[in-house]
């Protein structure tokens, strides 16, 4: 019986590595390929590897690469799905089919790709960031700004976290929430002149031009030889119908050393 076995185990095993060093040689041949920029001779390789085995994700992945470097985006997601879910733990299927996602403006689902990251990866700030612009991009406004909110808990108060909660806060509606947030940034570093021209911007942008200029000659107080201000200025004066005042800035602005 042992001998009977043994017979019909050794083919099957002998097939198997032949199969698997086939697969082996057609994969590296379709990388070459693919790096040699024969796309082509490339997508047909990989195909023969998932022939062989269908259940690849590697095989799948590099595929998708080369129909998403082709902008067929269909077969590249779907691949990269298929290949997720044979090997969810693989961050890189992920990162690219989120990317797919973006590319095609399916913004919450590559948002979605990117939670599913960050259980992976908490406290990777770049998932974050990217998964709070996916949102804003897709309009779920709170949602974004509750993402910002994770990175400021994590990385302390900054401008760029504090002018993206600004812009959306704006945008949905809450523009008092926006004013609070950028008082909070002035508040967190009360020398920084910039920071005041935000605050103008916000009041002109609101129709108050009085808190407008008077922010924007704090600038030029805190810092007279900022010759960007003067463009702001400018633009100001534009909006308030004194052309003058308005060419007048630009000059000083466009003369400055620093601009």
């Amino acid at each position: 019986q042992e001998i009977v076995e043994a017979a019909i185990e050794t083919p099957v095993d002998e097939l198997a590595e032949q199969r698997q060093k086939e697969f082996e040689f057609l994969f590296v041949e379709a990388l070459k390929q693919k790096m040699f920029g024969n796309a082509q001779k490339a997508i047909q390789l990989l195909s023969s590897c998932l022939e062989i085995d269908p259940n690849s994700s590697a095989a799948m992945y590099e595929l998708a690469n080369i129909h998403a470097a082709n902008n067929d985006f269909t077969s590249a997601s779907l691949l990269l799905e298929k290949a997720i879910s044979l090997n969810p733990e693989n961050k890189w299927y992920k990162q690219l089919l989120a990317q797919i996602y973006q590319q095609t403006r399916k913004f919450s689902e590559a948002a979605e790709i990117y939670e599913q990251l960050l259980q992976d990866y908490p406290e990777n700030m770049e998932y974050l960031y990217t998964k709070a612009i996916l949102l804003a991009n897709a309009q779920k406004f709170d949602e974004a700004i509750a993402t910002y909110e994770v990175m400021e808990k994590k990385a302390g108060i900054n401008e760029q976290i504090s002018v993206a909660k600004q812009q959306l806060l704006v945008s949905s509606g809450k523009v008092d929430e926006a004013f609070a947030e950028i008082e909070k940034l002035i508040e967190s570093n009360p020398d920084e002149p910039k920071y005041y021209g935000l605050l103008a911007d916000l009041y002109q942008s609101q129709g108050d031009n009085e808190r407008a200029l008077e922010n924007y000659n704090k600038i030029l107080e805190m810092d007279p030889s900022n010759g960007f201000v003067h463009f702001s200025l400018a633009n100001y004066y534009i909006s308030v119908g004194e052309l003058e005042k308005s060419y007048d800035h630009t000059k000083i602005g466009f003369s400055s050393e620093n601009v």
